[in-house]
């Protein structure tokens, strides 16, 4: 298990573990690999791990979704934010590992995502605070519940 904050890794890592880690090309890596030292900058920085827009998932029934609806969800979420970070709210306050999985994936798949956090979840989003780093998680991305039936 990586330590949160000190050990480089990739993917879904720096979200749900609090690592740290950029999705770096194989050139960087060998790069890394030989020299020993890795660049300071993206996902390494605090600064660029602060929420920028808010997900409010708080109109969802989540008694019935599946690992596929929080997956839609993910989707459609990367879609909307594009390469900014998502601070989700309103979602369980427990998530199985399969349920976490199902939203990261996609978030990578539809946008560019480098991160996302869960507001009361997440290592580094005990709070929305905390996520959108002191202040808010800037526009919003939208508001989910209502049309529910859109996701699937």
């Amino acid at each position: 298990m990586p330590s949160p904050g000190r050990d480089p890794q990739g993917w879904s890592a720096n979200s749900v573990l609090g690592a740290r880690g950029n999705m770096d090309g194989a050139v960087t890596n060998y790069c890394v690999a030989i020299t020993g030292r890795v660049p300071e900058y993206g996902m390494l920085l605090d600064e660029n791990r602060k929420g920028q827009v808010l997900v409010d998932c708080s109109g969802i029934d989540f008694s019935t979704f599946t690992d596929a609806d929080y997956g839609a969800l993910a989707f459609h979420v990367g879609k909307v934010v594009g390469n900014e970070i998502p601070v989700f709210v309103g979602l369980p306050k427990k998530m199985t590992l399969e349920q976490l999985r199902a939203i990261a994936s996609p978030l990578h798949v539809s946008g560019a995502v480098p991160m996302f956090h869960l507001a009361g979840l997440t290592p580094e989003a005990p709070t929305l605070e905390a996520a959108s780093g002191g202040g808010k998680a800037g526009k919003g991305a939208g508001r989910y519940g209502r049309h529910q039936k859109d996701l699937r």
